[in-house]
């Protein structure tokens, strides 16, 4: 897989390849400080 997909519902899911790196940016677009991370590694 080599896109990145943000799937927005009343929550936002951020998934795919290295969207790990993306979750700095996303909480403080959002104005937060923690997140839950779901992986399978």
């Amino acid at each position: 897989m080599t896109e990145l997909w943000l799937f927005r519902t009343a929550r936002s899911i951020l998934f795919g390849n290295d969207a790990t790196k993306k979750i700095g940016e996303e909480l403080k677009r959002l104005n937060k400080s923690n997140a839950l991370v779901i992986t399978d590694r």
